[in-house]
């Protein structure tokens, strides 16, 4: 910056190859702060859960999940209590067993259904915990038009 004699300033001009050099510098800084902030890809959960969470989008499995708990249940349990059609419920039951969230077990003509680790309940219901507190919702059951809102209908799933 250049001081003029009426008191006024006059920034000089910075050729270009000093600004590219500056905006390098910058650059190369940033760089290597985001490096120190970041997971390593290597140990990144991104491909090991993404295709577990996309099971998991769906309302209808979760409440299957929900109403197995900690017990295996017949397929006519988990109708009565997820109040849904048989056929949906078994076309459920086998995307979740494909993904490895459920094991069915043989016990004479009946197929029973079950966690296949009880942890995973407490996971849901730790992550159900986690939203409730991270979600900012406009009162703790109801929407803008006074409906429970999706939202906290699909948190209340398992508690």
């Amino acid at each position: 910056m250049k001081i003029l004699p009426d008191g006024s300033t006059e920034v000089e001009p910075i050729d270009n190859c000093m600004r590219y050099h500056q905006y390098e510098q910058i650059y190369m800084y940033e760089r290597a702060h985001i490096k120190e902030n970041v997971m390593p890809e290597a140990s990144c959960p991104a491909r090991l859960l993404s295709p577990i969470f996309k099971v998991l989008a769906e309302p209808n499995r979760l409440s299957i999940l929900c109403a197995l708990g900690t017990e295996c249940r017949p397929v006519t349990d988990i109708i009565r209590a997820t109040e849904l059609p048989q056929t949906n419920v078994s076309f459920h039951l086998r995307i979740l067993r494909e993904a490895g969230l459920v094991r069915a077990e043989r016990r004479g003509s009946f197929v029973y259904y079950c966690l296949p680790d009880p942890d995973l309940l407490g996971i849901l219901e730790s992550l159900q915990a986690w939203v409730g507190a991270h979600t900012p919702l406009l009162s703790p059951d109801e929407d803008v038009d006074g409906s429970t809102s999706s939202l906290d209908r699909r948190t209340r799933s398992c508690g």
